[in-house]
């Protein structure tokens, strides 16, 4: 009985994320960065955009002045406010893709995000997926 319950809590933890909507995907994101949690900051995007950005986050605090605390790395990467949510279907690297659009703020400028339905819930993928141009 002890190991069908560690395979079903582990089928659990696997699974977390997988019903999420990208709304509360990126919220959770945004929790992470403003808490300072760079694991699971970084874990919100795809495998390869997830480099790019623990690289953009090492260098801003290297080169980025003088970081009163460890979440301030993350200003201006999120925008907390999810103003409205697009979801629909893209195909690339000759696969259906879900992909959601969300338009996001910080009360002052807006963004759009792009994220992707992955096997581990909503990814941000920044190398594929964001619009070439930002909405102000």
């Amino acid at each position: 009985m002890g190991k069908q319950a560690i395979v079903i809590t582990g089928l659990m933890l696997m699974c977390v994320g997988c019903g999420e909507s990208p709304e509360s995907a990126y919220n959770r994101m945004v929790f992470n960065a403003r808490t300072g949690n760079e694991a699971a900051f970084v874990k919100a995007f795809t495998p390869e955009s997830a480099k790019l950005v623990a690289t953009m986050i090492a260098l801003r605090r290297t080169y980025g002045g003088r970081i009163r605390d460890k979440a301030e790395a993350y200003s201006n990467i999120v925008l907390e406010k999810v103003l409205s949510v697009e979801v629909s279907s893209a195909k690339f690297e000759g696969k259906e893709h879900k992909i959601a659009t969300l338009l996001v703020s910080d009360g002052r400028r807006e963004q759009s995000i792009r994220m992707i339905k992955t096997d581990d819930g909503w990814k941000v993928d920044v190398k594929e997926l964001q619009p070439a141009e930002r909405v102000n």
